[in-house]
């Protein structure tokens, strides 16, 4: 009779440990409410609107097709062979990131460079780490990134030419 006891005591402790467990690991996971999100209206910030019009401008569409608001993770991929953890690491470093414009080729979609419109958010010890992280991972992946300073107003030539160094012409 006590053993029978013990038995269903510790059986019914079991099913509250696990009950226990489960509303641990999906407290504060609930589904957003309703209206939780709002549209941002404009995908683009005014500054960037008028710099992807200066820019639009500035390159032949022949040569080149341009993208704005680009995760880096549509753009680097993480190497393959790395532990879980590492490469799971890795992953949300660039899953969470964009980039302002992304040049491609108009016809298969080959990418030619990053471009970056830096505000003055740039001069945050955070934003300047992000930068640098921006910088280091193009350079490896050897996508050139051009960054240009938010200014009220942009000349096509500029653009263009800083656009051509980076590719070498």
């Amino acid at each position: 009779m006590f053993a029978s006891m013990t038995i269903i005591l510790v059986g019914v402790l079991l099913v509250l440990i696990i009950a226990a467990s489960i509303f641990l690991k999906f407290q504060g996971k609930e589904e957003p409410a309703q209206g939780a999100y709002v549209s941002r209206v404009t995908l683009m910030t005014p500054a960037e609107q008028e710099f992807h019009r200066v820019l639009r401008s500035s390159l032949p569409v022949e040569h080149y097709q341009i993208f704005s608001k680009v995760r880096m993770a549509d753009i680097v991929d993480v190497q393959k062979g790395m532990e879980k953890k590492s490469r799971t690491s890795a992953l949300n470093r660039i899953i969470s990131k964009h980039v302002d414009f992304l040049l491609c080729n108009p016809s298969d979609s080959t990418i030619y460079a990053v471009v970056e419109l830096d505000d003055s958010s740039h001069s945050r010890q955070s934003q300047k780490r992000n930068d640098a992280f921006k910088n280091d991972t193009f350079a490896a992946c050897a996508i050139p990134l051009v960054r240009f300073p938010v200014k009220t107003s942009y000349s096509p030539e500029e653009i263009a030419a800083q656009i051509n160094t980076a590719f070498g012409r």
